[in-house]
């Protein structure tokens, strides 16, 4: 079995409680669930400088080095394929935000179909699964967590 190795980041930018989170669709992984505002990190980029892009990105956030916090580190194995014939190791990291005077919006109406506004502590039941186990950790005030093993 193969294994690949791969880093992601995810935003947590807390506007009073709620966070925006977009609902996947033509990406060909885990469309119609919700998931944080996140992407994997570019060759020859830091997590901070791939956090800051993939904000603009995909909700059109305008974050600096000095807005966002790393608040959890999660070490997580994906299966793909249909016989689960790869695996990515993938090593996540969560930032947080909050205070921002900036309305998220959909800047990627082909990979989400849109963007709403939950309470971090009721996620829908159709969040990804890592992502509700991340957030509930961090909630938990956990630094670090696995999932997938």
């Amino acid at each position: 079995m193969k294994i690949k190795q791969g880093r992601a980041i995810c935003l947590i930018a807390d506007y009073d409680g709620k966070i925006p989170m977009l609902f996947r669709k033509n990406t060909g992984f885990m469309d119609e669930y919700w998931s944080l505002i996140a992407g994997r990190v570019e060759k020859n980029e830091s997590i901070l400088e791939a956090m800051i892009r993939e904000a603009e990105e995909e909700a059109n956030l305008k974050l600096k080095t000095n807005d966002l916090e790393l608040v959890h580190i999660c070490s997580r194995l994906q299966k793909y394929g249909n016989k689960k014939n790869y695996k990515y190791n993938w090593l996540d990291a969560y930032f947080y935000t909050k205070n921002l005077n900036q309305k998220p919006i959909n800047n990627e109406p082909d990979k989400h179909s849109e963007i709403k506004m939950f309470a971090i502590d009721n996620l829908p039941e159709n969040t990804l699964p890592y992502v509700k186990f991340a957030i509930k950790a961090y909630l938990e005030n956990k630094i670090y967590s696995e999932h997938g093993f």
